[in-house]
Formats: C-alpha cells, structure tokens, sequence
C-alpha cells in the first residue's frame, strides 16, 4: 500500500468564506468546500443544491443531432431496419438498453448487437457489419464507440448502410465518413459539456427526438436510471449536467427503477442506493458477463419487461462475476510476481504480460497493480494472435496522450486520460515497453510518484454533528471533480481498536479528542502501527459516512490516512 501525500485545498478568503456562510446559513467548513467547487454566493448554491432537469442542455447544440434524427425519422418512416450496436462494458450496453428501449415505441423493425469482447474485440467489428449486411440492416446507431473506426464505417457505407455514431472518446485526426457523429469533444462541436458518458450521448438522442414529437421532457425521465449508473461505472467528472443527470437519476433508481436494476437493488436492504453502491454492488455484476461470457446478457437484463426473466438473467450475471473474481485476483498475484522476477519495482511504468490471462479482466488487473505501484499499467492478454491491453493511469498523468506517441506501433487504440484499449502485433510489444517507460522516465515528475491525498479542510471533530452530516450530504452525487468531502483533523487519540478481514488489515476503532465526543471508525487495508495510548496523538484524513446497521443509524468516520501528529510525534 502507498504512503500518501497529503495536500489542503487552497483555502478561500475569510470574507468570502463568511458571505457565504451568512447567505445560507451554513458552518465555515462547508462554504470553503462549497467555494472550492465554485459556488461563491446564494443563487449558484441554490442551483448546486436543487439542480433543476429543465435547465440541462439542449440537445440540438450537439453536432449533427439535426441530422441524426431526421435520419432515425426517415429509416423508421420507410419500415427499415435499424440495429442498435454497442460497447460490452456498462456505459455501452446501458447506452444500447436506453436507446433500443426507446425506439422499440416506434419500430419493430429494430434489433441490437453486442460485440464478442473475445472473437471481436472492442468496437465496430467487420463480423458486426457483415452481420448488418447479411440481414438488410439499413441504419446502424453506435453508442460509446465508433469514433475510430474508420474502416468497418466505410465499409457499412459502400453495403448502403447509413451510420450514426454517438460515442463520448477523444476522436482522432480522421473522423470516420458516418452520416452523422454525435460527440462533443469533436472539432466544430459547439455543445458546451464535453464530458457526458455514451449513454448521457444516447440519452440527448432521446431527448432531441423527443422534443421533435413535440413531448415534455418528463416523458423521458425514466431512462435515467441507466444514465447513472453509466455515469457512475465509467466515473465521469459529477458536474454540471452530468451532476443533474446523476441527481435525477439516483431518484428513479430509488424509487421507480426498470424492473432490470431493481433485482440488483432488492438484494441491497434498507439502504438508499447511492453512486458508491453503484460503483461497488452493481456496475462490477454489470460488466461480469461482457468480461467471461457475452455481454448480450447483460443488455437482456437491462430491457427485460418481467421480474421472473430479469431474476433468471441476474443469477446467470452473478455466477459470471463469481468467475471474475477469481481471475483477476489470481491473474493479478501472477502480474505482480512477474513484476518482481523482472526487477522491475522501481520502474515509472507497469507493462505486464501473459498468453494464459482471460483478455475480460485485464482492466480490473490494471486498477489491482496501481494500488501497489503507483504508476501507468497496461495488462496484456493474447487473444487471435494479437496481444491486446487494458490501461490504466494515475491521478496526473494522461494516459492518451502518451500511448498518441507510440500509435505506430499499434494495430489499434482507443481511450481517454485515465484509461485505454489497446492491440498490438508481438513483434512490436518489447520496443513498445521499452519506449514507453523511457517516456515516462523523462515526463513524470518525481512528486507524482506518490498518489496525494486532497483534503478540503480541517475539521475539530465537536463540529461534526447529524445536521453537519446532512449538509455534507446535500453535496451529492459525488464523483470525480465533485468527490464526498475529506477532512484531516489533529491531535486525536485512537482506541478500542479491532483488527477485521481475511488477513486482518481492517481497522475498526474509536476516534476521540476527548470524553465528549466519540466516533467510531473504519479504516480499510490499514497498514499503519497504532499505539492504543492516552499519550499518542494522530492526525487523520477521513470522510463521513452514516453508518446504517440494522436499523440503527450512526455517523462513522472512514479514514483515508493516518500519522502520528507532529506535535507529539
């Protein structure tokens, strides 16, 4: 486990802190973070807290939407076929569910097609598109993909198969010769967020052909259990739309979800679905079936209209994700071992590599491997004579643009900052390793070595309170650029400790500065020497969670990081 920087947000002005705080009746401690994420007076709280789904953007601000829906119109109006086709991880068979869901009210005339992560790979495929031929597809929708390919997008188009593409990844320099693409990060593109996830792009199709009918938004809001979920697995920054996406969809979810998602909520009792649990309870099962069998399942579950086939369909999912598990931990313990036959502990970048590993979990490998060497990782796995990767990055480095570099050597890659996909011939996969942590070696800066711990800012612990708690929350939905406050507070002493887990690195304990105030705490994977003593003080980082046991409500501090306090030290 990595030792931890620890860094406090730029604290805001006094004045500004306590206008804030004066406006809306709220602590000090809450405007700082409050100010941190750029709400600076009343009105800007007032949206930031109550978001309102009216004010999220129009749809038809997006390049070529005009275009895509009078093509969507048209193929249906002519009683063409239309196949709805996406990615196998959960931002790309939620897409695939939403917008199949929908245009289903429209046209029978209408199927999707999931990819074989396995015999296929990642995005449009030639199998796919001789598949479109072979049945008299007229129109293809892609959703979270398709922004690079190039090649099997002409090819539909010389078979008279129209394309739209709606896909959220950088695009390369060539764009692919479709009839309309849907991305804003596209040059020329003038929607003003950049940052929705292909199922928020598939929604704003929703939402433009919606409005085209001449219906009120509220006729849609349905869907946007999906988007969330999206937004959570694929952990796009939780702000501006995104956030109001987000905050209504976690209503639907707790409340009217499709009968798909709530056979996973059933299973989480008495407790509000939140985009942790998301994260951790329902993205993972999501994504299980892609990675060892098909992720056609998972789509399956997701539009199933009974409870009776959603449930059949969820037991089948959750024996995948039993699977999955024993993978990637074992694949991940083989990985690390390579790591330290090849000396290689103190490199700048992790490349690691194996014809046995299943190609399904190598990005989960990846996420396993940073949290014991803080660096750039890609896992490879052989498949059809290939290698192929999953990559992941560290919280500075951009991941993209560094393999940009190295594209000649590739037969194909696709990504963004933080995580990316990637197929290469074996003869280039040693110069591609050595050239890569070259790169590294003389880009990455020796302080972003260390993964860092932002705190928003100091906290006593007498100020935490139910109320206190409450307000915290209101912050929601948290995510990345909008993740749950974190506080450090100092001078505590630690006790009643309770060692927890398989390998008894779990701490369970008490947090006090005194007899008046008493909070229980968890702090998960704790590698730190604590001695139970009056005498020993500690600063920790943490965030604040209620702790819901039976009924019992609690608020419970979940530590992030402990040192023994300067002061003291």
């Amino acid at each position: 486990m990595n030792k931890f920087k620890w860094e406090i947000k730029s604290p805001a002005s006094i004045e500004k802190i306590n206008q804030l705080s004066e406006e809306i009746n709220i602590s000090g401690e809450i405007s700082t973070i409050l100010i941190q994420r750029g709400i600076n007076d009343f009105n800007e709280a007032k949206a930031f807290f109550n978001p309102l789904i009216e004010d999220i953007l129009d749809p038809f601000l997006m390049k070529d939407m005009q275009k895509a829906i009078a093509l969507i119109n048209k193929t249906i109006e002519e009683g063409n076929k239309i196949i709805i086709y996406g990615d196998y991880d959960v931002d790309g068979t939620t897409s695939v569910a939403l917008v199949y869901s929908y245009l289903k009210e429209f046209t029978n005339k209408i199927e999707y097609y999931i990819p074989d992560r396995h015999k296929e790979g990642y995005g449009i495929s030639t199998l796919g598109i001789k598949y479109a031929i072979d049945n008299n597809v007229s129109l293809i929708i892609a959703l979270d993909c398709g922004i690079k390919a190039i090649e099997t997008i002409e090819m539909a188009r010389k078979h008279n198969i129209d394309f739209i593409v709606c896909d959220h990844h950088n695009p390369g320099e060539i764009l692919p010769n479709a009839n309309a693409i849907l991305n804003p990060k596209q040059i020329g593109c003038n929607y003003p967020f950049k940052e929705l996830t292909g199922c928020g792009i598939g929604f704003k199709l929703v939402q433009a052909h919606n409005a085209k009918k001449g219906n009120s938004i509220n006729n849609i809001l349905s869907y946007l259990d999906l988007v969330v979920v999206s937004i959570a697995a694929d952990m796009v920054p939780m702000v501006e739309e995104n956030r109001t996406l987000a905050f209504y969809g976690l209503k639907i979810l707790n409340k009217s979800p499709r009968i798909g998602l709530k056979v996973f909520i059933e299973n989480i009792k008495n407790e509000e679905i939140d985009i942790s649990k998301i994260v951790f309870l329902i993205a993972p099962k999501i994504n299980a079936a892609g990675r060892i069998k098909h992720a056609k399942s998972s789509v399956d579950l997701l539009i199933s209209t009974t409870y009776l086939e959603a449930k059949e369909i969820l037991n089948q999912i959750e024996a995948y994700n039993n699977t999955r598990r024993n993978l990637d931990q074992s694949i991940a313990e083989e990985a690390l071992k390579q790591i330290a036959t090849n000396n290689e502990q103190e490199n700048y970048s992790t490349v690691v590599y194996s014809d046995n590993w299943n190609i399904g979990v190598l990005g989960i490998v990846a996420s396993r491997l940073i949290e014991t060497y803080y660096r750039p990782t890609l896992v490879f796995a052989k498949n059809e004579g290939k290698w192929v990767a999953s990559a992941r990055s560290t919280a500075t480095f951009d991941l993209y643009e560094a393999l940009s570099k190295f594209e000649h050597l590739f037969e194909r890659y696709g990504g963004h900052k933080f995580a990316a996909g990637l197929t290469i011939l074996e003869e280039n996969l040693q110069e591609f390793k050595d050239k890569f942590e070259k790169h590294l070696k003389s880009t990455v800066k020796k302080e972003e070595r260390t993964p860092t711990l932002y705190i928003d800012t100091e906290l006593k612990l007498n100020k935490i309170t139910s109320q206190f708690l409450l307000v915290v929350n209101r912050i929601s939905p948290f995510g990345p650029l909008n993740l749950r406050p974190t506080f450090v507070s100092k001078e505590v002493n630690i006790e009643d400790l309770h060692w927890l887990g398989k390998d008894k690195n779990h701490l369970k304990c008490k947090v006090k500065v005194d007899e008046s105030k008493t909070f229980q705490a968890i702090y998960f994977k704790c590698n730190f020497s604590i001695q139970e003593s009056t005498d020993a003080k500690y600063d920790i980082v943490y965030n604040i969670l209620e702790n819901n046991w039976q009924g019992n409500k609690a608020i419970q501090l979940n530590i992030l990081d402990i040192k023994k306090s300067t002061l003291f030290g």
